[in-house]
Parts: structure tokens; sequence; C-alpha cells
């Protein structure tokens, strides 16, 4: 029993360290203002699923700008915490990801 149990642990450390260091070594994808735009809105809207989100917040971005747009996404329930744990973030995280959408789209927020 004591050996499945190591054989297990071991085997979950070693995926943990794969997708550590397939994160960290993925190159940067090469993605447009209004894709960005498009991956938010999808995620305020919920019509994408939750893998959708984390490949976005998980994929590194080779234009500048929209990747400190992608971190900053990703660090919003850190910023904004919601007091649902059902929620991402809370209602100012949500506003702060509608002011992208808006400003990517070349609208004001």
């Amino acid at each position: 029993m004591i050996a499945i149990f190591i054989v297990l642990a071991a085997a979950a450390a070693a995926l943990i360290a794969f997708v550590v260091i397939v994160s960290r070594t993925q190159k940067p994808v090469t993605t447009t203002a209004e894709e960005v735009a498009e991956a938010i809105e999808t995620f305020l809207e919920g019509r994408g699923s939750s893998h959708d989100w984390d490949d976005f917040i998980s994929i590194p971005i080779a234009d500048p700008a929209l990747e400190a747009i992608r971190l900053r996404c990703g660090g919003l329930p850190e910023e904004f915490p919601s007091r649902d744990n059902h929620q991402y973030c809370s209602l100012e995280g949500e506003q702060v990801l509608r002011t992208y959408v808006a400003q990517l789209r070349g609208r004001a927020a």
C-alpha cells in the first residue's frame, strides 16, 4: 500500500515538473488585439470553457502590450479577490476586464 502511494506521488511530482517546464519554455504566440478582446469578452459572458480562459492566461503573447494585459488578467483574482468562491474576481476586477475589451477595440470605456 505504501509502495503504491510512493509511485503515485512520484508520478504526480513528475507531471507537475513537466507542466512547469513546458509552461516556462513555451514560445509566445502571435495574437491580435481583437483576439485578446474576444478571449476576455468570451470569458466575461461565460461563453467559453474553463480551458479557454486558462489557455489565455497561461500562454505568453509576443506583443508586449498584449502580454501586459494577459498578465494582469491572470493576476486579477489576487488584485481584486471575490467574496464568492464561484467568481473569478470581484466586480471591480470584472470592470478592469470590460475596460480592456473596450480599449482593445478602440472604444472609450
